[in-house]
């Protein structure tokens, strides 16, 4: 079940990618200026992003999913500006994707992400972290944005 749980923001992102395909080849919406190149510029901060940010949790020893007992509350590197830079990450994949495919509704599946992260999944890992680290938490969450 832990596995599961550590995968969710993966598999989310990968059905995520696949909606904004479908959504690009049944719905279209072309963009009128070519935004392929800057979309592959997206794709690959947003990996470099979701990569050092695992560096940083492993090389903390913390969980890398809160349901996985974190026992470091992590404020450097990309947590500095984003208490969640995995999701992040995840979702400027899915934004960057729907500018290399050069579709409106290639937006969608980054749409459907945010909103499930941003209204489900994060307010529970959220809570988590406050139960395990109190007012450290609370106090890192006042100075520290959701997603940027």
């Amino acid at each position: 079940m832990v596995k599961m749980k550590f995968l969710f923001p993966l598999f989310m992102n990968i059905i995520c990618l696949g909606i904004s395909y479908f959504a690009h080849e049944y719905i279209g919406g072309q963009i009128p200026l070519n935004f392929k190149i800057l979309g592959y510029i997206i794709i690959v901060i947003a990996l470099y992003n979701i990569i050092r940010t695992l560096s940083l949790v492993r090389l903390n020893r913390s969980a890398k999913k809160i349901s996985m007992d974190a026992n470091t509350l992590i404020k450097s590197g990309p947590f500095k500006y984003s208490r969640n830079p995995i999701y992040l990450g995840f979702l400027l994949i899915l934004i960057g994707f729907a500018l290399v495919l050069g579709s409106f509704s290639g937006f969608l599946g980054g749409f459907f992400y945010f909103l499930i992260a941003d209204l489900w999944s994060i307010p529970n890992e959220e809570q988590k972290l406050i139960q395990i680290f109190g007012e450290s938490y609370l106090t890192y969450k006042r100075q520290v944005r959701k997603w940027l």
